[in-house]
């Protein structure tokens, strides 16, 4: 499980975080949308203690990560893995050594994700040998293959084909099922409808609306009423 309350956050050169508070329980999973540079993935920066709150509370599993009020600061957790974006792996090492470098992993996950995500054959390959979709494989394959039970996601579907995206959504949905809560930024409404049960539209740094598909869609809100008509 998974709470968090972000009263404001101020990353570098980034936008600011203001008022976003949610809960997300076991097995379920909230997917967040919004226009380009609307704060999306600095969110999962701040949730996965990146880039530290500098007012909020952060909480996985009944412990408290973050809460400067309380003078708790950045506390790390096994329980939480964020594939990001960029694909921040470790350019040196093979791609096995990528993956088990969490050391929460278990053989059978391993085996079955590496499967999934088309691995096996580059798992003796240097990470700065590989192209960027098969860079982005191994940092999705990093997160789900350990017994994290809060994975952050980011912008998941790129550089993916659409055979591997089906294998991704399929994964998720079993880590769903075992009890993982997931955050998912995506701009792919498809595959947040295919995935998440609510949704949090951002726009400058703040949660301007939240809610299932259909209340985002029915939005009082133009902007995001205009944004998943797009979709």
């Amino acid at each position: 499980m998974l709470s968090v309350s972000i009263v404001s956050a101020r990353p570098h050169s980034e936008i600011e975080l203001t008022d976003i508070s949610f809960e997300i329980g076991n097995g379920e999973a909230l997917s967040v949308l919004g226009p380009n540079g609307c704060g999306k993935s600095t969110l999962l920066d701040a949730i996965s203690l990146i880039q530290l709150p500098d007012d909020g509370r952060i909480v996985v599993d009944g412990k408290t990560l973050h809460d400067p009020e309380n003078n708790i600061y950045g506390q790390p957790s096994p329980s939480v893995m964020y594939a990001t974006q960029s694909a921040r792996v470790w350019p040196t090492l093979t791609v096995k050594r990528n993956l088990m470098i969490s050391g929460h992993v278990t053989a059978e996950r391993f085996d079955h994700v590496v499967d999934s995500l088309g691995l096996q054959p580059l798992l003796a390959r240097r990470v700065w040998q590989l192209s960027g979709g098969e860079k982005q494989r191994v940092s999705l394959a990093r997160a789900l293959v350990t017994d994290a039970t809060t994975l952050l996601v980011d912008e998941p579907t790129n550089s993916l084909s659409i055979d591997y995206v089906e294998a991704l959504l399929d994964l998720l949905r079993a880590r769903k099922a075992d009890g993982t809560s997931l955050v998912v930024v995506t701009h792919s409404a498809g595959f947040s409808r295919a995935i998440a049960d609510r949704f949090l539209f951002m726009d400058d740094g703040k949660d301007i609306a939240h809610g299932n598909f259909e209340e985002l869609r029915n939005s009082s809100i133009e902007q995001v009423r205009k944004w998943i008509a797009l979709q």
